[in-house]
């Protein structure tokens, strides 16, 4: 499943919906009964760094239910996103921001999906 990173107040918040506990937690995953795979769509785009740094959504969005992230941005600019993103995920993970039971979670579902 591919988040959207539009903000959709009428569903309860006011962040980008890769970002929103709210809508990858309470209406993808709890509502909906989604427990497949989720990535989100580019973060390192202007309708998300408005609202959070690059790195910062990324965190949120696994926070949020997210297994994946996005974060390429512009070509010249790819490789530094992603190593700002993967050097946030790796601190919120030890720092415990990211619980180890959602790091484990979001694994379990790359796994599944690379074994199909």
């Amino acid at each position: 499943m591919l988040l959207a990173t539009a903000v959709y107040p009428a569903l309860g918040d006011d962040v980008p919906a890769a970002c929103s506990p709210q809508i990858v937690t309470n209406l993808l995953r709890h509502d909906l009964g989604f427990a497949g795979l989720v990535i989100t769509d580019d973060l390192d785009t202007p309708g998300v760094t408005h609202f959070l740094s690059t790195p910062d959504a990324a965190v949120q969005a696994v926070a949020a239910g997210a297994d994946m992230v996005l974060a390429a941005g512009l070509p010249k600019e790819a490789d530094r996103n992603s190593t700002a993103v993967y050097r946030a995920l790796v601190a919120a993970a030890k720092d415990k921001t990211l619980s180890h039971k959602r790091v484990a979670e979001a694994y379990a579902h790359v796994l599944t999906l690379k074994r199909l």
